[in-house]
């Protein structure tokens, strides 16, 4: 008996449809290929092949449809998926979602309150400066002794503050990355245009938009099926520069499940997925249309 070995099989969605592409360059006619479907799973037995793949989401197996391109040596199984798993999926992509924006608010809340642990450490060195001048010492050294000491009291709290704060903050963005079944362990990051990158789970898509001073106000998200268009303006010190990303999605979302949620360095755009499934990749392959 020769080798057996598991084919390559990829997986995706075409409205509440679950396609399973399965490539066997070395089979001869689709008559020699058994194929066994269960809500859950499929399994594939061949000449030289034979696969087991879990399916993400239940389907209704009785029917399926399958059909083999001689050409390409590929099988495609067309598999209607339940209705109640496409449900469930984008209740728990919204629960997900909240959880996310529930950590970014938390990690906003202790940059402010670092914010204003700086702004007290100010206040002070700047009193300790005023007494020293208003009771006219003559010792320049004390004077220097006391603001130097204020001024070194403000550095440890600004920076006790800032490690703080920044600690918090990647914990935060971790953890809203992370929520539910984990949207950076499922998909890990995909680099895009420079300032981007995306993370996924099963039910959403979360892109994170890696720019400091983002101003809210001029936020502009337009969404389709499989299309995002974001754009906004930022500042970098006093100047503004404008940003715009027009991106193809492989799979759809929700139009209507969107959400975001702006920190002092970056912005986090989170879009339910109209299936529950893994994307292979982010954007189609250039010959998708054909």
């Amino acid at each position: 008996m020769g080798t057996i070995v598991a084919p390559d099989a990829t997986t995706r969605t075409e409205g509440d449809l679950l396609l399973v592409s399965i490539s066997l360059p070395s089979l001869r006619k689709a008559g020699e290929l058994d194929l066994q479907l269960a809500p859950d799973r499929l399994e594939l037995t061949a000449p030289g092949y034979h696969l087991v793949q879990p399916l993400a989401q239940r389907v209704r197996d009785s029917e399926a449809t399958a059909k083999f391109d001689k050409k390409k040596r590929v099988l495609t199984v067309t598999l209607p998926i339940e209705e109640e798993a496409a449900e469930a999926a984008v209740r728990a992509a919204g629960e997900r979602l909240e959880a996310a924006r529930t950590a970014l608010l938390k990690a906003q809340q202790a940059q402010q309150a670092a914010a204003d642990r700086r702004s007290a450490a100010r206040a002070k060195a700047a009193e300790v400066r005023s007494k020293a001048s208003s009771q006219g010492r003559t010792g320049t050294a004390a004077a220097s002794a006391a603001t130097g000491a204020a001024a070194g009291a403000f550095r440890g709290v600004a920076e006790d503050a800032g490690g703080d704060q920044a600690e918090r903050t990647e914990k935060a963005n971790a953890t809203a990355l992370q929520a539910g079944e984990g949207l950076a362990a499922a998909g890990g990051a995909r680099p895009l245009p420079g300032w981007i990158s995306w993370r996924q789970d099963l039910a959403a898509v979360a892109f994170i938009m890696e720019v400091p001073g983002i101003v809210e106000s001029s936020l502009c998200v337009s969404v389709q099926p499989r299309q995002l268009r974001v754009a906004f303006r930022a500042s970098a010190g006093e100047a503004l520069r404008d940003y715009v990303a027009e991106l193809a999605l492989a799979g759809e979302v929700l139009t209507a499940e969107v959400r975001h949620h702006v920190a002092e360095l970056n912005m986090m755009l989170v879009l339910a997925k109209r299936e529950g499934v893994m994307w292979d990749r982010l954007q189609p392959p250039t010959d998708a249309g054909g």
